[in-house]
Parts: structure tokens; C-alpha cells; sequence
């Protein structure tokens, strides 16, 4: 049966998508650090106007090339401090993402494919919540998807302008993801590139690849910048290049994660589609290997999986966001493999990965319930932080973690609550044998499931971002006050504030900066912050209720409590202008 056009398609796939990643996304505050971290440099960077040498609380930051920063000034020069305009770009990206998968899986296999591989590929969990985040991660991966898509494209396409121009686009979309992410963006590439040449043993096809005009669209797009910025910082080349490319990935770091880490990661950033991923993979395998080059699409999707698995595996720093690249190729296999068995009743495979998806699903609902019972029981013997409560069934004692679950328990429940149903209509399917049914059960349920988990998390907002403390203190602030964090750095405070903070014993990820020039107005020790508690001048200081108590102790009676929440306080050296009693903010009060 012939496949509708691709543009029919997307006029009912883009409002999907866009719907599906771009709903409320202000729901929450920026969490820290690094929704705080990304959105403070691009503030800056807007304020500035000095759009080559990143900052972070007007220090050096060379952690990041700026593409993505770059982007995020857009939206402060719209919208300002705005969650959603800042969230837009990685929502758009992942968005794209998926319609790129569709678009490259319609036309590698057939339009069945495509679809349904994008649906995997969104209603994974991982991809999901990257989506939803001030991060690179989801900008990065869709570059690098569309610079592998297009040269798996380009492979199977006759020397000609189509090939030349899908080509040109592999060597700009590497460039733009290495301008989003370091040395990443062309080193990934070339190494799914080189290993899939490798075991096709057609090394003759590098002469074909427009190798010397692609490398030329590289450089121009990456070489300005890198080139400029270091001239303008001596110290860049060595930061960057050494520490924060080389030896981030040699270097061992205090977690001391193991190899294995990503299989968990894995399981739970593509649940429940990572029970079929095996049968995916023996399929797409399953060819004489003397006919390999006929296979060769299949062959790449694997190589280009198995490859960014074992890269980030091997290197001593890991998070679970750098493994997000893997997940399109992925999607894509596990995809063709539903669209092969559509029409198909009696695949031993499918079915027994359903009977997995169902019990993955059904061991959610028992931790959800179980889990959260035991928590509360548990932490309700923890310290108390004396905080009040609204809520008459939470003891005014209760620790801040039991407060956080005591709140979360009705989004538990509906995510146990969709999981159930879930697991027991793809149960159902399975035993009818309804390879359809069960794809469309667990897409809805994934779908369902990330939703109800995305509206839990403005719960955790004080726990993760100081978003309330500070706008609670930007109605007080003279332009001689001076805010400070006391040993911390909340780094979405300077984006709420829309100002840079003084931060007192504390370095951090900003001691390279601080080392590289002259920060000692801003950026100062214990000692210095207590001189400056005692000069006279208003000072402001956000810090955790620990340090908060045993600041008052050790300053006497010069702390001043502005206002609070479970976990962090902000705190002046003189009394109070207004004659009001400090308040605490509560969670359960909003």
C-alpha cells in the first residue's frame, strides 16, 4: 500500500508534537544547578552583549561552546525570565527529533515505521524529561541525529546533488552539535562512521563522502568562534581542550560509577520500550553476513547504539543525560521491528517482551505503593526542622522528605494508577496476540504515565530551586543592598534576581574562573563575608537551614530571618526595615 505524502503527515504530526513537549511548560521553577546554570550564563551574555566568553555569575565558563547559550538569549531579549520561553529550545529540539526520526524511518523503511518510532522515541521517559529542561543534552542529540540520519541517507543514495547536499547536511549538523557540546559533535560521528566502514569493508566509500568541502563547511561553522574566544582568554585553549574535554573523560571522578551504570539508566529512560530492544536488535541482525551490505541501514541504527553505549561506558565521568544520543537509533530499531510484525499474531518475541513491559510496569505500581509508605514511615523518625504545615495530616515535626512524599502521594498514585491499567490491557493484548493493541496500550500509557509524572514536579520546586526566596527579597532590595549565598551557590538565584550574587565560601565548578582572574569583589572566603556581616552595610544571605543555625549561633544576634522554606532561609545583618514578623514560606500554603 502506498504511504501518504510526508507533508500530509506533518501537519497532524507537528501539532502533536509541539502540544506534547510544549505543554505548561513553566509548570515549575528552574532547578539548579543546571537549569540555573544554562539560563544565568545566557542572561549575562544578554546583558553583557559580550556573546564570546561565557560567564557564570560574571565568571569565565568555558565548561560549554555557547551555541546553546546563544539560543537562550533569544528568549531572554522576548521574554525575560521566563520558564517557558527558556525551555522552549530544548522542547522545539526534541520535537524535531522526533520528526526527523519519522521523516528518516519512512524513508529507509516505510511510513509505519517511521511513526512508530517516533512515538517510541517520545514516550521515553529519558528523551521526555530532556525535552522539558534547560539543558544542551536535547539539542545536542538532535543535531547528532540529524547528522546521522543524513548521512545514513546519503549512503543509500547515487552519486549525485541529492547525496552531495545530504552529505553537506552530515557535516553541518556535526559542526552545530559540536558548537553545542565540545568535540563530542564530530567525535561520536566519526566513530559510528569509521567502525560501520569497518565491518562493511568498503573503505572506498570515504572517497565519495565529499570529504574536503565537508570538513571546509565544518571549520567554517566551528573554527570563529574557538578561535576568537581564545584570543580573547589565554587560559581557554588549556581549560577547554585539556580539563574539559580530555580529562573529563580520563579522569576519575568521587562517584566512582561503574561501566554497567548505563544498563539501569537505559532501562528506566526507555521504559517500557527497552523490553522489546533485544528482539529489536537479534532482528535487525538476523542476515548472512556475507550480505551485510544489503543490510547496511540496520547495520549503521546498530553500530551507532552500541558505539555512544560503550563510549560514555568507558569514561570515568558519567550522567545519566549523556547516554540521550542512543536512544534515537534505538527507537528507530524497536520501531521497524512493531512495523514488521503489525500485520503478524504468533511472534513468541513480541509477546514475551509485552509480558516484560507488563511486569516492568506492574513492579512501578508495587513501588509507588509500597515504596512511598515505607519512605514516610521511615523518615518520620528523621530530625525535625520544627517547620509549620497547613496540611493537618503532616505533623508540624515532620522532616522536609517526608513532606516532599507526604505531598507527592497523590501524583504517585496516579502514576501507579496508569501503570495498573497499563499493564493489565498490554497483559490482555499479549494473551490475544494483538501485536497492534499492545503497541498502542503501552504508547498511551507511556504518554499518560510522563504526564502525570511532569505535573508532580513543581512539588520538589523548594527542595530544587530558591525561585520563591528570591521573589520574596526582590521587593526589598535597595541598590546598595549586597546578596550573598553562604556556603552554596543556588544558581538560578542570579537569574531570579536578574543580578549577580556575592558567594561566600564556597567554589565549586567556578574555581577554574576564579583562579583565571581577578573575582575577589564577588567571590570571597569565610573571613571576608563576616567582616562584610559586620560593616554596617544590608547585606542579604541565602543559605541551608544547617548553616542558618549555625550562623546565629556563631554572629549572635545580627541574623535577621527574612523568610524561609523546608530547606534554605535568606537572612539580613541588620533588623528588618518593615516591622513585620519573618514568615516562612510553606509548600502545602501554594
Amino acid at each position: 500500500m502506498r504511504s501518504p505524502p510526508l507533508s500530509r503527515d506533518l501537519v497532524w504530526l507537528i501539532p502533536v508534537f509541539a502540544i506534547y513537549f510544549g505543554f505548561l511548560l513553566d509548570g515549575r521553577a528552574l532547578w539548579s544547578p543546571v537549569e540555573g546554570r544554562y539560563a544565568e550564563i545566557a542572561r549575562e551574555m544578554a546583558v553583557s552583549g559580550d556573546y564570546v566568553t561565557p560567564r557564570l555569575n560574571g565568571v569565565k565558563y568555558f565548561e560549554k561552546p555557547p551555541l546553546f547559550y546563544w539560543l537562550e538569549v533569544s528568549s531572554f531579549k522576548l521574554a525575560g525570565v521566563s520558564e517557558s520561553a527558556l525551555r522552549f529550545w530544548p522542547a522545539l529540539f526534541a520535537a524535531l527529533g522526533c520528526l526527523a526520526v519519522y521523516a528518516a524511518g519512512r524513508e529507509l523503511f516505510d511510513a509505519r515505521t517511521g511513526l512508530l518510532a517516533a512515538i517510541v522515541l517520545a514516550t521515553s521517559p529519558l528523551y521526555y524529561v530532556l525535552g522539558r529542561i534547560v539543558a544542551v543534552d536535547m539539542v545536542f542529540t538532535a543535531f547528532l541525529t540529524a547528522a546521522m540520519l543524513a548521512f545514513v541517507l546519503a549512503a543509500r543514495r547515487p552519486p549525485g546533488a541529492v547525496r552531495r547536499s545530504l552529505l553537506w547536511i552530515f557535516y553541518i549538523a556535526a559542526a552545530l552539535a559540536t558548537m553545542t557540546k565540545g568535540f563530542l559533535g564530530v567525535l561520536l560521528p566519526g566513530l559510528v562512521v569509521g567502525a560501520w566502514l569497518a565491518l562493511l569493508g568498503d573503505w572506498k566509500f570515504l572517497k565519495r563522502i565529499h570529504l574536503l568541502s565537508g570538513v571546509a563547511l565544518f571549520l567554517l561553522i566551528t573554527a570563529p568562534w574557538h578561535l576568537l574566544v581564545a584570543a580573547r582568554n589565554p587560559e581557554f585553549t588549556y581549560f577547554y581542550f585539556i580539563e574539559g574535554q580530555l580529562d573529563r573523560y580520563a579522569r576519575t571522578e568521587e562517584s566512582g560509577l561503574q561501566w554497567w551504570i548505563y544498563v539501569p539508566v537505559l532501562m528506566v529512560g526507555m521504559f517500557p520500550w527497552i523490553a522489546f530492544a533485544a528482539q529489536a536488535c537479534r532482528n535487525a541482525l538476523e542476515f548472512p553476513w556475507k550480505r551485510r551490505g544489503d543490510h547496511s541501514v540496520e547495520l549503521l541504527l546498530l553500530v551507532w547504539a552500541l558505539l555512544t553505549f560503550l563510549f560514555f561506558s568507558s569514561a570515568a565521568s558519567k550522567l545519566a543525560t549523556y547516554i540521550l544520543p542512543a536512544l534515537p537509533p534505538l527507537a528507530l530499531l524497536i520501531g521497524r521491528n512493531f512495523s514488521r510484525l503489525w500485520e503478524v499474531d504468533s511472534s513468541r518475541g513480541m509477546l514475551y517482551g509485552a509480558a516484560a513491559a507488563a511486569a516492568a510496569m506492574l513492579l512501578v505500581v508495587w513501588l509507588d505503593l509500597g515504596g512511598v509508605q515505607y519512605a514516610l514511615e521511615r523518615y518520620s523518625n528523621w530530625p525535625s526542622l520544627e517547620m509549620p504545615s497547613d496540611d493537618a495530616t503532616i505533623p508540624a515535626t515532620a522532616s522536609p522528605t517526608r513532606l516532599d512524599l507526604a505531598r507527592l502521594r497523590p501524583y504517585l498514585y496516579g502514576q501507579a494508577a496508569v501503570l495498573f491499567l497499563g499493564a493489565v490491557a498490554t497483559g490482555i493484548l499479549a494473551r490475544r496476540r494483538n501485536v497492534r493493541g499492545i503497541f498502542v496500550a503501552l504508547a498511551l500509557t507511556g504518554g499518560l504515565f510522563l504526564t502525570v509524572v511532569d505535573a508532580g514536579f513543581p512539588v520538589l520546586d523548594d527542595r530544587r530551586s530558591v525561585k520563591h526566596l528570591a521573589l520574596a527579597l526582590k521587593p526589598r532590595l535597595n541598590g546598595g543592598d549586597e546578596v550573598t549565598t553562604y556556603r552554596a551557590y543556588y544558581q538560578d538565584l542570579p537569574v531570579y534576581l536578574e543580578r549577580i550574587v556575592t558567594v561566600a565560601a564556597w567554589r565549586g565548578e567556578l574555581d577554574f574562573g576564579v583562579r583565571a582572574e581577578d573575582t575577589g569583589r564577588w567571590m570571597i572566603d569565610e573571613p571576608e563575608f563576616r567582616r562584610r556581616w559586620s560593616s554596617g552595610k544590608r547585606m542579604y544571605a541565602f543559605t541551608d537551614r544547617e548553616n542558618y543555625e549555625k550562623l546565629k549561633k556563631e554572629m549572635g544576634g545580627s541574623v535577621y530571618l527574612i523568610v524561609g522554606n523546608d530547606y534554605n532561609v535568606v537572612v539580613t545583618n541588620l533588623p528588618p526595615v518593615e516591622r513585620k514578623a519573618a514568615q516562612t514560606l510553606d509548600l502545602a500554603s501554594r
